[in-house]
């Protein structure tokens, strides 16, 4: 697969991810095991400078976290498909 792939389940962690995601945002693949938290791959990907905003890194991070809880929280609201 040329795509890079993480995929965090319903309580931010790890499910499946491949290498291509490590090497696009400059982490290393160790990071990507099952039961890693979404945090955790954020704090790596401010570290390696492969996620930015405007206000700086670590509000990037912040940002990303809470919209990804706030996602979450708007699909429990809406039940299951």
């Amino acid at each position: 697969m040329s795509q890079g792939l993480c995929l965090f389940d319903a309580n931010q962690r790890v499910v499946i991810a491949n290498h291509r995601y490590a090497d696009m945002y400059g982490i290393s693949p160790d990071l990507l095991q099952e039961e890693t938290s979404l945090q955790q791959i954020l704090e790596a990907r401010a570290r390696a400078g492969s996620l930015r905003q405007r206000c700086g890194q670590a509000v990037g991070a912040r940002w990303l976290l809470n919209a990804h809880k706030e996602a979450r929280a708007a699909a429990r609201a809406v039940g299951p498909p």
